[in-house]
């Protein structure tokens, strides 16, 4: 009688490391929907500072449109997120630790504040999103993610963030 044994070796292949160095321009699009009102925000720029584990880019951030105002006579939709009232910011990607995917993107008043905040965000003039754990796809990273928050003058609910980076290469 003959006995065959098969094993099977489990390999964790590590990803490439993502090279956002022939980079030159980034478009941003983000959306926050909340308790039943929406706001856009658009923002683009160009590569002014590339390090190992981010790339800087200057440019614009804006509100596109959002349709808070109208709700119970509220600012949310201008209140919740930093907008500068020149529409000049900076965007700063950073990259996880190995550089194999894109971990957060800030949106940041000064060139020098492109690590986030924990407090103050909006007073220092930042917004951030982080833990996207993101590959591009054909120059495109799309995330999104709901989280259960409550809005003063809105409520509590759903709120949904949506953010869209457009890489142009050089």
């Amino acid at each position: 009688m003959i006995s065959i044994q098969l094993a099977f070796l489990s390999v964790a292949v590590a990803a490439e490391p993502l090279d956002l160095s022939d980079i030159k321009k980034i478009d941003i699009a983000y959306t926050i929907d909340m308790v039943g009102c929406a706001s856009t925000y658009a923002g683009s720029g160009k590569v002014t500072e590339a390090e190992a584990n981010h790339v800087t880019f200057k440019g614009s951030w804006t509100t596109d449109k959002t349709s808070c105002l109208a709700k119970k006579g509220a600012t949310v939709g201008m209140t919740v997120l930093w907008v500068p009232d020149d529409e000049k910011a900076f965007h700063t990607v950073r990259l996880t630790a190995d550089k194999s995917a894109i971990e957060e993107w800030i949106v940041h008043k000064n060139e020098s504040d492109h690590e986030r905040f924990t407090s103050g965000i909006q007073a220092k003039g930042q917004f951030w999103l982080n833990e996207l754990a993101g590959v591009p796809k054909d120059n495109v990273l799309t995330y999104t993610v709901t989280e259960e928050m409550g809005i003063p003058v809105l409520g509590a609910g759903e709120t949904k963030h949506t953010l869209k980076i457009t890489f142009t290469p050089k």
